[in-house]
């Protein structure tokens, strides 16, 4: 007599393997192995490895390793007993900058500052930019210059015991940091740090800010000799500071407003009426000397000079 072949599962396994597979994965595993691999893998793990791999992988892992490997991997939640045959491949290194590794990203980011500021760099800020700025701004990118300007102005001038110093030297956008205003296109346009504790010099990168207007640092404790402007510059407010030597022999020729009294500045001041846009010239109570020009006369727009007590 033939055996009859059930479309369902049993429930319980046979006694022996049958000669077939089953159409259908049995509920539970048999006691034997069978003779060739089902079609489609069993609900559960059997209790035996079979003989041959089966030709679809296990959903879950078996509870014996099988005899031969299987002809596709599993992938198991668990690690591995034993380190695999070949090496995984090494991990490819991020790039930046659209394409640069992050050592030429650097390379390249010192290079352009040397170029801007061939006399050369300061270390401090030089090594914030490149190495612990979390902003990492690019070689190409047109605002790295002035990033550079004002992290040099915050250390020479002890920064860290500023009064106000929001987001200083952090990876803010620094348009964004205290007391510096940008135009429109994003380059600084103003600097307003007056009464806050602003200690040290000014240095002459900040001559180097094409787009500046206007500089407030009246009321701190500024020392050093009388800092670069740009040709911008508009509005100069640097009085009652400690600042000391001669005046500069130029000055921006769009300049309005000149106060700087109350400092340590010295020798003639003829080198100003050559300003002829200047409204407000405060510069009593310095160390000035020598004789008046008539010149001031002639400055138009000229409402208020003061030199008393030089």
């Amino acid at each position: 007599a033939l055996p009859i072949l059930s479309n369902k599962p049993s429930f319980s396994p046979s006694l022996f393997p049958s000669d077939q597979p089953s159409k259908s994965p049995s509920l539970a595993p048999s006691n034997l192995p069978t003779s060739a691999p089902s079609k489609a893998p069993s609900q559960v793990p059997s209790k035996s490895p079979t003989a041959t791999p089966p030709l679809f992988p296990t959903s879950s892992p078996t509870f014996s390793p099988s005899a031969s490997p299987t002809g596709s991997p599993t992938y198991s939640s668990l690690p591995t007993f034993s380190p695999s045959d070949v090496p995984s491949l090494p991990p490819t290194e991020s790039l930046v900058c659209g394409g640069l590794k992050k050592e030429e990203r650097n390379e390249q980011v010192t290079s352009k500052l040397l170029t801007s500021f061939p006399t050369g760099l300061h270390e401090n800020a030089h090594n914030w930019i490149v190495y612990e700025d979390k902003r990492a701004l690019c070689p190409d990118n047109i605002f790295l210059e002035q990033r550079y300007i004002l992290t040099v102005f915050y250390l020479d001038t002890n920064g860290s015991s500023w009064t106000r110093k929001r987001r200083w030297l952090s990876a803010n956008d620094e348009c964004e940091w205290f007391g510096i205003e940008c135009n429109v296109d994003g380059f600084i346009r103003n600097i307003h740090l007056e009464s806050n504790n602003v200690i040290g010099t000014i240095p002459d990168a900040i001559g180097s800010l094409h787009s500046l207007r206007e500089l407030y640092l009246f009321e701190n404790t500024l020392s050093g000799p009388f800092p670069l402007l740009p040709d911008s510059m508009f509005d100069v407010r640097l009085y009652k500071n400690n600042l000391y030597g001669l005046l500069p022999d130029s000055w921006p020729q769009k300049m309005s407003i000149l106060q700087i009294n109350h400092n340590k500045l010295s020798g003639p001041i003829n080198s100003i009426y050559q300003v002829s846009t200047l409204r407000i010239v405060e510069l009593h109570r310095n160390e000035f000397n020598g004789t008046v020009s008539a010149h001031f006369g002639s400055l138009e727009d000229l409402n208020t000079l003061t030199l008393h007590k030089n």
